[in-house]
């Protein structure tokens, strides 16, 4: 295109150039032919006075002739005369016409016309003239000259006779042009000379420099970054240029920010699009084009109800427009389709754009495709509100119906409450996997829809085997209100106990239900809630299938156990706690042994059974803290002098089940060792059976290597729990202690005796070291000895749990233990 440019400004310096040239040259031919023509002019004014002067003496010859009679010379003055330059001929002839005198005889008494080869009638208009006359033949190149001869009137015969002279006329225009083409060729040459000079001119300071300001116009038409234009100078054109890229750089700062708004409009991912003021489609950006499926030449010159669902209430519209026509900007959902007939959710931001007069031009919308977000929306809603695996309201939503139903009561009215739980699902997903048992909860929730329908109340799934069902209130006394409860109960474990048909098997399922009835003093839903929880944990207690209705004191026992756990936590961290030391006896009555039992001094309530806060924190996991601490406590006692000094067989201390499988027993005890040095064999952790239970392979990995360090086993309340004497053979076992539930009975001839004797046959044959607890009485104690003589035995008979110092206090070898009465 540049170069198209120059060829322009070349191909228009060159016409100049021709057209000056053409002027030039035909200013040239011009004045050429303007000199050559006053040349000639000249020239011939000049052979006009020779001819005159000729004609003139030729007069005064034949004169002269005449008068002195010597005509006979006229033929050689005639022939003197026609040999001069430029004379063609002479002749003297009469009035006639006739030819007297010539040169060549030839012509005599000829007619003259003839001989000068003139028109009769020229002759006549020539002979008519009493002067000298000239007569310019221009076709011929000749000038005729007509002398009439005057002679004295002593010769009549010669008055007659005139002289006509026929000149060769060399000096016309065309002559003189061919004398001068030299000086006219160098002339033209210098002509055309200067016209190349003046196209060189042309070129270099105007044509050139206007091609480049042409290039650099095309540069910025084409938005290039920098524009240079390649003229110099101080000249109005290197002003020009100037200008023109001062004017570039602008308009190219102008263009890149139009250009970067351009492409960030055009690639926003939310759709652009620019009406006029009557609504037709001036302009959409990629991404409108990607939503809406139309392509923008579709688009443009349309209106966006090309668009419309027909889904959007008219209200919308009418606020839309209400909204813009009062110049505010309107934000709102509007529902469109898509080309392809899909509707899709947009959320518009429409603006109306006003020029200096405050006329409204044009519209701007913005709008954001939110169709995915309202999916998502409801998904969410879906998720929140709902249990994705049975469809149903999860405890969020059924929290909300429930505070909806106590909003909604009025006086007098009662309502129902009930959680059901699915019983041993967690052993049906041991047995038969997850996948089974989500199917099953499935199952079961399509039977509790299917009753809940039936009876016209909200049923919900508040997660994994526990549902909630909602009676709406009704108008009812309490005491009714619960009667109607326990039959509803009643009716609904009949029905959860029907089978249910699942992966061709058959599967008889029972559930715990806990109720309450709403309102309760105080309460909202997460409250009533809770109190459906006590209840169902109160059921749980005997087994499945039971139902149990919410009571007062459930919630006080509830509170009650928060409270202890709480001031538990509270003791521990302020060393509340105090372990007690109970001895144990031989036959003979000498302390060999002792039990250290854990006990709390509050400082307000005093001092709090093992029995209230023991079990509160088996449920927590700050039983594996009272497990370290009476372990440090233990090992603190074992390392003391007084024991160094007076040893013991053993001091045993009980142990949580929950600190063999989850805790980390072995490496408390082996730091307990490193730390203070005492007899591993001196520290007897008894256990119950139940332990076993837990994790068995667990249970005896943690007691096998506890055994390696030398501490010593003994299973505590032996008889009352699992008692397999399969598991005892696998145990690294010392001791087997008696439970008081067989003490207290012997003597009585029950089966009691029979059971303390067999377990006292085991313990012989095991070679085990057995303990009696709760030994109280003479009796007991004699009963023991005669059947064992090496039994220990522990019981107030012998001494109560006193604190540690205090028994290490009173501790001396070969002490012995006075019999309470």
């Amino acid at each position: 295109m540049a170069s198209m440019s120059i060829k322009f400004f070349q191909r228009l310096s060159t016409q100049i150039s021709l057209l000056v040239g053409f002027v030039g040259v035909a200013m040239f031919v011009s004045l050429a032919t303007f000199t050559i023509t006053e040349q000639t002019t000249e020239n011939r004014h000049v052979v006009e006075q020779e001819v005159l002067t000729t004609a003139r003496m030729m007069q005064a010859t034949f004169d002269r002739v005449v008068r002195y009679e010597r005509t006979d010379l006229l033929h050689e003055i005639l022939s003197q005369l026609q040999d001069q330059p430029n004379v063609l001929a002479a002749f003297i002839y009469n009035r006639e016409g006739r030819i007297e005198y010539a040169a060549d005889h030839h012509w005599l008494d000829k007619p003259l016309y003839q001989a000068l080869n003139i028109a009769p009638q020229t002759w006549h208009e020539l002979n008519a003239n009493s002067d000298i006359t000239l007569h310019h033949v221009e076709d011929q190149g000749r000038l005729i000259v007509y002398v009439p001869l005057t002679v004295s009137s002593d010769f009549p015969e010669f008055r007659p006779f005139s002289l006509m002279i026929a000149f060769e006329q060399k000096h016309t225009f065309w002559s003189v042009a061919r004398s001068r083409i030299t000086t006219l060729t160098i002339q033209l040459i210098i002509v055309l000379l200067l016209v190349a000079l003046l196209h060189r001119y042309l070129n270099y300071r105007i044509s050139k420099r206007l091609g480049y300001m042409q290039t650099g116009v095309q540069a910025m038409r084409d938005e290039q970054q920098r524009v240079a234009i390649d003229v110099r100078g101080k000249d109005d054109i290197a002003a020009l240029a100037r200008q023109v890229e001062a004017i570039a750089a602008e308009r190219h700062a102008h263009w890149s920010k139009l250009k970067n708004l351009e492409t960030a409009v055009d690639q926003s991912n939310e759709c652009i699009i620019i009406t006029d003021a009557k609504g037709q489609i001036e302009y959409v950006n990629k991404a409108f084009e990607w939503i809406t499926g139309y392509q923008r030449d579709e688009l443009v010159g349309s209106n966006p109800r090309i668009l419309k669902s027909g889904l959007t209430q008219q209200s919308v519209y009418h606020e839309l427009w209400d909204t813009l026509n009062q110049g505010k900007t309107w934000r709102g959902e509007l529902l469109n389709q898509r080309k392809d007939g899909r509707v899709y959710t947009v959320y518009s931001i429409i603006t109306p754009v006003y020029n200096e007069q405050g006329e409204c031009t044009h519209y701007i919308a913005v709008e954001d495709d939110i169709t995915e977000r309202k999916a998502d929306e409801q998904r969410l809603h879906y998720m929140a509100y709902y249990e994705t695996l049975t469809g149903l309201p999860n405890r969020l939503h059924m929290t909300q119906i429930i505070d909806q139903a106590l909003a909604s009561l009025e006086e007098g009215e009662l309502g129902n409450l009930l959680l059901v739980d699915i019983d041993r699902l967690q052993q049906i997903n041991d047995a038969r996997g997850h996948e089974f048992g989500n199917r099953l909860v499935q199952a079961f929730a399509e039977r509790m829809k299917q009753w809940t329908e039936q009876q016209g109340v909200q049923l919900a799934h508040l997660g994994a085997d526990l549902f909630a069902v909602l009676f709406p209130p009704q108008v009812s006394k309490r005491e009714v209100a619960k009667e109607k409860l326990y039959e509803t109960c009643e009716a609904l474990l009949t029905v959860i106990r029907k089978p249910i048909p699942l992966d061709g098997d058959v599967l008889t399922m029972s559930a715990t239900i806990g109720a309450v009835v709403y309102p309760q003093k105080g309460g909202n839903a997460e409250q009533l809630l809770r109190r459906a929880e006590t209840a169902l944990h109160k059921a749980k207690r005997y087994g499945g299938n039971h139902f149990a209705v919410y009571r007062q004191q459930y919630g006080e026992e509830i509170k009650r156990q928060f409270d202890v756990e709480r001031m538990l936590r509270h003791a521990l961290k302020n060393d509340e706690l105090d372990l007690y030391l109970q001895s144990q006896v031989d036959a003979t009555g000498k302390v060999v042994s002792a039990e250290g039992l854990v006990r709390w001094h509050h400082p307000e309530q005093g001092l709090i059974s093992p029995g209230v806060f023991i079990p509160i924190a088996e449920r927590s996991d700050l039983i594996l803290s009272i497990d370290r601490w009476v372990l440090q406590r233990a090992a603190q006692i074992l390392a003391s002098k007084e024991i160094a000094e007076n040893p013991i067989d053993a001091l045993s201390v009980n142990i949580s089940a929950r600190h063999f499988v989850r805790g980390d027993l072995v490496h408390v005890v082996s730091k307990l060792l490193e730390n203070y040095h005492f007899k591993p064999q001196q520290l007897m952790i008894e256990v119950t059976e139940g332990v076993l239970i837990e994790d068995t392979d667990k249970v005896i990995e943690v007691m096998r290597e506890l055994s390696k360090l030398g501490i010593r086993f003994s299973i505590d309340d032996f008889g009352t729990g699992y008692s397999s004497l399969a598991y005892i053979q696998k145990l690294p076992v010392s001791e087997l202690k008696i439970d008081q539930s067989f003490v207290r009975s012997m003597g009585e001839k029950t089966t009691h005796d029979a059971l303390v004797e067999t377990i006292l046959s085991i313990g012989e044959h095991l070679d085990l070291r057995m303990i009696a607890e709760g030994v109280e009485t003479e009796h007991e104690a004699r009963f023991l000895t005669e059947r064992c003589p090496t039994i220990v035995m522990q019981g107030y008979l012998f001494a109560y749990p006193v604190p540690a110092q205090e028994w290490l206090a009173s501790f001396s070898p070969n002490c012995s233990t006075t019999r309470s009465k």
